[in-house]
């Protein structure tokens, strides 16, 4: 590796350290550490086992997609005999997600980690640049990043900004090792909208040190407007203009893949239905300046999406892992 890496991770990335996959969300293993109310997570069950593949597997991405496109409107969902207004629903399902994902984090004494902490730092010494995109919330990857003492950014600066003022400060001197692109959100961002200290219009996430999982009254560390929203676009098939806040993220990330020379995808399943997903990594360059592709993929092997998608790539059909320890 010498040139432009970016490094993709999806959900199979953080499975190690305790993240759920997408199946697993409302397993109650899960509903358990959930800070959203039982009545709210049995609402958003019952309407996930309405919508089905084949009659037996529910379908949570339509059904959270159904939640998601109806935010902004008055429908209700009658559930169990109950209205549930869209937004509500909407705003159980941010709760679950965020407060799930705030618990998982790097533990030092898995092998894994140090397997994983020694690989990040192979990938910033090997190449000329090195840029994670990511599908997650959780903050595994930063996590890595920090314990080797690796600075990292989370991309435009304009667009989101450390809530330490330290790592402010090292990044106006020190170009960073790595960009951390989170395409979904973050479990530790909060979004001010229209923030006073940037152009009209435009949001500011503010990155925490820690989980920001609401209802919490925290002001915008920037501007001191209070009652920040939530990052978190929850696994949906369609997206629209809620992702206002991080389009400077996918703008940036289209670049990136655009011109990397090596790429490492990592448990991300691409689902075929997600459209702005897959026209992402169609930003990787054609024939004439093909990169090496690598997908992390497990026994099963690369889904069928990316076999469509991609002409020529390598397939890793072992755990993550042992994948770390080849590496």
């Amino acid at each position: 590796m010498t040139g432009h890496t970016a490094l993709i991770v999806g959900a199979g990335f953080s499975k190690p350290f305790g993240g759920p996959l997408l199946r697993e969300l409302l397993s109650d293993e899960n509903c358990a550490k959930s800070k959203a109310t039982p009545e709210s997570l049995r609402a958003l069950s019952t309407l996930v086992g309405r919508m089905t593949v084949g009659g037996s597997v529910p379908n949570l991405e339509s059904a959270f997609t159904s939640i998601w496109d109806e935010q902004y409107t008055n429908r209700n969902f009658e559930i169990g005999g109950e209205d549930w207004p869209a937004k509500d629903l909407l705003v159980a399902l941010r709760l679950h997600l965020g407060s799930v994902m705030a618990g998982v984090r790097l533990d030092g004494r898995k092998p894994i980690t140090m397997l994983l902490r020694r690989y990040l730092r192979k990938l910033v010494k090997e190449s000329r640049t090195l840029t994670v995109v990511s599908f997650n919330y959780d903050t595994v990857i930063e996590d890595a990043f920090a314990s080797e003492g690796l600075l990292y950014s989370y991309g435009p600066r304009n667009a989101i900004r450390f809530t330490d003022k330290s790592i402010e400060r090292k990044l106006d001197k020190i170009v960073p090792y790595a960009e951390v692109l989170k395409l979904h959100g973050s479990v530790n961002w909060g979004v001010c909208r229209e923030c006073d200290e940037t152009p009209v219009g435009r949001d500011l996430i503010n990155a925490f040190s820690h989980p920001y999982v609401p209802p919490r009254n925290i002001s915008c560390q920037f501007c001191e407007k209070r009652f920040l929203v939530p990052s978190i676009v929850p696994p949906v098939l369609t997206k629209g203009p809620a992702l206002q806040s991080l389009e400077p993220l996918w703008i940036r990330a289209r670049k990136t893949l655009s011109r990397a020379r090596e790429i490492v995808i990592v448990g991300y399943s691409l689902p075929g239905a997600d459209s702005q997903a897959t026209s992402l990594l169609q930003s990787v360059d054609g024939p004439l300046k093909r990169p090496r592709i690598t997908v992390v993929c497990g026994a099963r092997g690369a889904p069928a999406s990316y076999q469509s998608l991609f002409r020529k790539f390598s397939e890793f059909k072992e755990p993550f892992e042992a994948f770390l320890e080849r590496s």
